[in-house]
């Protein structure tokens, strides 16, 4: 199942499927390291806060990305959990 990463479960691995948003929230994304592809893990769990996610793909730290943002990625769970 696809979710907003806004509305996604925590504390699962998840994979980045889409990012349905404009050229400049896209390139923010990419500098933040998040991409298309990527397995991330959703830390923190709240709609009015920024979202905190850590990449597993790049052993990346954790990142916050804002409502907005969040509401733009789209995620499934991840069943590989290599």
């Amino acid at each position: 199942m696809e979710y907003k990463l806004i509305d996604a479960p925590l504390g699962k691995i998840l994979k980045v499927t889409g990012i349905k948003a404009g050229k400049d929230a896209r390139h923010r994304l990419y500098a933040l390291g998040v991409h298309i592809g990527d397995k991330i893990i959703k830390l923190s769990n709240t709609k009015w806060r920024p979202q905190l996610i850590q990449n597993l793909t790049s052993d990346s730290s954790k990142i916050a990305i804002g409502k907005g943002l969040s509401e733009k990625i789209f995620v499934t769970e991840s069943i590989d959990e290599n």
